[in-house]
């Protein structure tokens, strides 16, 4: 049965745009389905000519095999024809040799003479290789691709979806189809920078590539890099980042389970601190949306991700005086030693991300123990400025002609202070491992001097000791209570925060005023 439409038509109907580069783009698989030796026969004029002049006695299909691009751009240019068919594999033109250029002689000189090609189609020729040339990635985790794309070139992916907008960039949700028969397609998150966050592109970039050598798996490794476009291509997070996995896993059971394993994942993200801290790279910006949830096996696992405002220094900072570049921190779980102005310049310890470690271990503890909605209202019990874990003490500090250190004029905030005692007194918790990580929290870790602080190390240490005292059976994991033997939920983790007059609230579907 012949065709209804002509190869023209069937090509513009698979043109796509490349939502990352807004190129236009002909799938392969689609350019497979539609330049045939027998579509292609049909769209010339003369079958046995075309035959004779063109393949001899070689393999048809092979030779269509070798120039489907070729034969697709000239259809699109409306100069599919013998001639020009004749004119390009005479002269050894193959998809091998794309893309050419426009000094290139056979389209300068052979095509005009032989196949009367004006300068019109010569332009359009150059204009329209591109649509055929889109990349499929062939992306292995362990090897981090430099992806070399010209301005004019799309990327193919057989899904891509705009996923979120951030400071400097824009997240898209992509999958890469795989070129093995019945494999599965590769599912990426591919981060666009904008155009004039080209430095910020460049320093995650170094930083990925600083720390490309760290075998801990649970820092993020990338994919691939392009400069041209630019964008960063990472694995896909399945499970979102921590603060979608703890309110997706609200309800779930409180099982021993689920503490051990999010007392491992802690380790786990402790450890990969412990290695970025190793390489000389503070992270700058730990909270819950920048850690990951990828499934792996049947659990999943915790990854450290968006470096983009990690700082790589030569030497530890305290032997280092100048500025601190990162000012990008989320201010819920930055330390007390970004609040002041005169604070942001100045250097920063890595036991600045210890802090903010720290803050996240404490809402782990309040999330298995209780819920997300906990979460919210101790969020918004923190009454303090950015509702963060530290404020500024009232009245200030007396000075009597001694200087007061900026760490003597804050705290933290009693409401910390208040959720931690009550954390302790949880039967669930008192002599467990999970009363141990409260202690880990409170005594070396949510410390305003951060010369008190633990470093990424010491904390790692103690957490390995925590899990191989619960191994061995030497502390229990959490004291197991049924129903009637759970305390209920404290005032600070079940009651709606406090609202500005005329706004209004949800808390488990419950409106307030």
């Amino acid at each position: 049965m012949k065709n209804l439409h002509s190869l023209y038509e069937e090509l513009i109907a698979a043109t796509c745009e490349c939502p990352i580069t807004k190129n236009k783009y002909i799938p392969a698989q689609k350019l497979s389905e539609i330049i045939t030796v027998t579509r292609v026969n049909e769209a010339l004029r003369s079958k046995r000519r075309w035959r004779r002049l063109l393949f001899r006695n070689r393999g048809l299909d092979d030779k269509v095999q070798q120039t489907r691009k070729l034969i697709a751009i000239i259809a699109l240019i409306g100069k599919l024809n013998e001639d020009s068919l004749k004119t390009l594999t005479a002269n050894g033109i193959t998809d091998n040799r794309l893309p050419l250029s426009g000094g290139d002689d056979v389209l300068q000189n052979s095509l005009r003479n032989k196949a009367a090609w004006e300068d019109a189609n010569i332009g359009a020729f150059l204009e329209k290789q591109w649509t055929v040339l889109a990349p499929i990635l062939d992306l292995k985790e362990g090897h981090m691709a430099d992806i070399r794309l010209d301005e004019k070139c799309a990327l193919e992916f057989s899904q891509c979806e705009h996923k979120e907008t951030t400071q400097f960039s824009n997240v898209y949700f992509a999958e890469i189809r795989s070129e093995e028969i019945g494999g599965k397609p590769c599912r990426v998150a591919v981060k666009k920078f904008f155009q004039d966050a080209f430095k910020h592109y460049h320093q995650e970039r170094e930083n990925l590539q600083r720390i490309s050598s760290i075998d801990n798996n649970h820092l993020i490794k990338h994919l691939a890099t392009c400069e041209q476009i630019p964008c960063i291509v990472f694995p896909w997070a399945e499970r979102g980042d921590l603060n979608a996995f703890w309110e997706e896993e609200s309800t779930s059971e409180r099982n021993l389970h689920l503490v051990v394993w999010s007392l491992e994942q802690l380790a786990g993200l402790v450890s990969g601190l412990r290695d970025l801290h190793g390489e000389n790279c503070r992270h700058g910006d730990l909270k819950p949306s920048n850690i990951l949830c990828f499934k792996e096996n049947d659990a999943g696992i915790l990854k450290i991700s968006d470096l983009g405002v990690s700082r790589l220094h030569n030497k530890p900072t305290d032997l280092r005086a100048g500025e601190t570049v990162t000012k990008a921190s989320t201010r819920a779980y930055e330390g007390p030693e970004a609040h002041r102005p005169e604070q942001t310049k100045a250097p920063r310890s890595r036991t600045y991300d210890c802090w903010s470690m720290g803050c996240i271990m404490l809402e782990f503890v309040i999330w298995l123990l209780y819920d997300y909605n906990a979460l919210e209202c101790f969020h918004g019990a923190r009454d303090s400025e950015w509702n963060s874990y530290y404020r500024p003490k009232s009245p200030k500090p007396m000075s009597d002609g001694v200087e007061v250190m900026w760490w003597e004029e804050m705290e933290r905030h009693p409401r910390v202070d208040e959720a931690i005692q009550l954390l302790r007194e949880d039967v669930r918790v008192r002599g467990a491992a999970l009363e141990e990580l409260v202690d880990l929290v409170d005594l070396n870790l949510l410390m305003v001097n951060p010369k008190d602080r633990l470093l990424a190390v010491g904390i790692d240490e103690e957490l390995q000791g925590i899990l191989d005292r619960c191994r061995k059976l030497q502390t229990p994991w959490v004291n197991e209570v049924g129903d009637a033997g759970r305390p209920a939920k404290p005032e600070i983790f079940s009651q709606p925060p406090p609202m500005g007059p005329g706004t209004t609230f949800q808390v488990n579907g419950e409106t307030f005023e």
